[in-house]
């Protein structure tokens, strides 16, 4: 038979109480370790921390096991990409610079093809402006014009709006690796090889560098109308001066 445990209360001493009890008391915190405890063989009242039953019910369960980390500290196993769709990409890519184009052409006037480091000079800084700008854009809204036009969605792999460092460095990559800073040549060798990456493995090297995701949403027949009224309304308004491709 267990022996009869009896403890201090602020009413004076309760009990007797068999150690199961006794156990049930400790881990509901009603006996505490400064709780005084007395059962028959003790010399006289002791603080319960220093009896080895004290100790005996707070380690007789198994440690509890990990939690589960948190869902808002885990990629969504659900969250992945959506299938490659360049051309809609490309699109709403050209859209954000025919936009961007059209507002600094009157500012910096038309590139004279005849002065190439000229020329050079000016693309250089219009690409590295609008990486700025773009960045700035995911940053706080999610998304560009023609992002949004088109329902193409920048997030991390927790599914969450970039912060401004990781848009800056997307930014500036697809300037760089995916549009060859809109240099002849390399301007169109930077965006086969873009498409290659894209088809062949389902992701950009930019992308996959800053660990973005993807995703396409469904695209109604009027966003391309829109699209297609924009450009041409662009073009039509003198906004084609310097080629997005």
């Amino acid at each position: 038979m267990s022996a009869a445990w009896f403890y201090a209360s602020a009413d004076g001493a309760k009990g007797p109480i068999d150690e199961a009890e006794l156990f049930r008391l400790i881990d509901a915190e009603v006996i505490r370790e400064d709780t005084l405890l007395w059962k028959e063989g003790l010399s006289g009242w002791l603080p319960a921390e220093q009896l080895a039953v004290f100790e005996q019910a707070r380690t007789r369960h198994d440690p509890d096991p990990d939690p589960p980390p948190s869902l808002a500290q885990t990629p969504r196993a659900t969250l992945r990409p959506s299938p490659p769709d360049p051309f809609r990409r490309f699109a709403a890519r050209s859209l954000d610079f025919f936009i961007f184009q059209y507002l600094v052409t009157p500012l910096v006037g038309p590139i004279d093809p005849s002065q190439p480091n000229q020329a050079a000079l000016i693309l250089l800084g219009i690409y590295l402006a609008w990486a700025l700008i773009e960045a700035v854009l995911l940053a706080t809204l999610g998304a560009t014009p023609g992002k949004w036009l088109l329902r193409v969605e920048v997030t991390d792999v927790y599914g969450k709006r970039l912060n401004l460092m990781m848009s800056l460095r997307r930014a500036l990559d697809v300037s760089i690796r995916g549009m060859g800073l809109g240099l002849p040549y390399l301007h169109v060798f930077a965006q086969l090889f873009g498409l290659y990456q894209l088809t062949g493995r389902g992701i950009t090297p930019w992308d996959r560098s800053c660990g973005c995701v993807m995703k396409h949403g469904p695209l109604e027949l009027t966003r391309w109308l829109i699209f297609l009224f924009l450009v041409l309304w662009i073009a039509q308004s003198g906004g084609g001066l310097i080629n997005p491709r």
